[in-house]
């Protein structure tokens, strides 16, 4: 009664007001953030809605903290940003504010309503290991999500191949079951690597914190740099320096300007846009990886390398895989 009472003073997204000595925030078509001030000074996330629905909660750092059925109450230690994850409601940033009930009222309608629906038992599976949680739930077809962290490489192998390729989070069809291996890269460094079961007709939803490590990679020092430049100058044909490359990539680390004078020892712009892609895992600067178009003639060629680039990023996978991937993304996370 006090949600229906509140609600009937709220106008639009982002507004907020104090009532009855709360803060109330409608902050989405599907959920509304009240915040009671706690008498004994802690901090809680309080969710509440519909019955039955799974929740993982994450803190700012990817971590997942908590994980159950609503509606639930969990005490933390830290205030801050925290993800709640509703099934059939999606993701939703909660701000967690100091010594407050920091409540997530779920509803069916912007006027602060719901209606208590029971959610039937299903066969959930959970597996979770020290750096990784995979909840598995039946679905129409097979697929592999993973969630968490964000803004990370991650890579999806069967034995040696490459199935798929993108940043986090992605959301994945695949075509058959049984082992894969995940792996996660932060520029050229991998941080985090497991093999991972994939149940068929599933929904396997991954969420993997891995551990914090500040390894500095160095790239190639001056002199041995410049040892590299004479070898490939002195190489008699393109498939010999083509070959220098690829022997130097396997160790070694380059910046985007040492890239760019590798490339200028090549003749042909086809073979520089090989030793681009053969190079581009092992850049340290990424970010400044613009510079190697100045090493290329042609404008056709500086926007194949562009959309080979694009690519990686975004969603390199195996072209062999026969299946139709068109409406990958139209179906949306939940």
């Amino acid at each position: 009664m006090l949600l229906l009472l509140i609600g009937q003073f709220i106008s639009g997204p982002g507004e907020a007001l104090t009532f009855l000595n709360s803060i109330v925030s409608y902050s989405g078509e599907s959920y509304v953030v009240i915040r009671h001030r706690r008498y004994d000074g802690r901090t809680t996330i309080k969710i509440q809605g519909p019955r039955g629905r799974r929740v993982i909660i994450t803190n700012s750092r990817g971590r997942v903290i908590e994980r159950g059925y609503t509606p639930m109450t969990v005490f933390v230690g830290l205030t801050g940003r925290y993800t709640i994850d509703v099934e059939g409601i999606g993701e939703i940033t909660l701000y967690v504010k100091k010594g407050m009930d920091n409540i997530l009222k779920i509803t069916t309608s912007s006027d602060g309503y719901f209606e208590e629906e029971e959610i039937p038992e299903r066969d959930c599976e959970v597996d979770e290991g020290r750096d990784y949680l995979i909840i598995r739930e039946p679905y129409y077809r097979t697929l592999l999500e993973v969630r968490r962290p964000r803004g990370y490489r991650v890579e999806l192998r069967k034995g040696e191949r490459l199935i798929r390729a993108g940043m986090t989070p992605v959301k994945w069809s695949i075509s058959g079951s049984g082992y894969y291996r995940v792996i996660l890269r932060q520029g050229p460094m991998v941080v985090w690597s497991g093999r991972v079961r994939i149940w068929r007709d599933y929904r396997n939803r991954l969420y993997i914190w891995p551990p914090i490590k500040k390894k500095r990679i160095e790239p190639m020092s001056e002199e041995k740099f410049l040892q590299l430049i004479d070898m490939l100058k002195k190489a008699p044909f393109e498939s010999d320096r083509m070959d220098i490359v690829r022997t130097a990539a396997k160790d070694n680390f380059f910046t985007s300007e040492q890239v760019r004078k590798i490339m200028e020892t090549f003749q042909f712009d086809e073979n520089r846009i090989r030793v681009a892609r053969i190079l581009y895992s092992r850049v340290v600067d990424r970010e400044n990886f613009f510079v190697v178009y100045s090493a290329l003639d042609h404008s056709s060629s500086r926007e194949e390398l562009r959309k080979w680039i694009d690519n990686q990023e975004e969603s390199g996978y195996d072209h062999d895989e026969e299946e139709d991937w068109s409406n990958e993304w139209e179906e949306g996370w939940d």
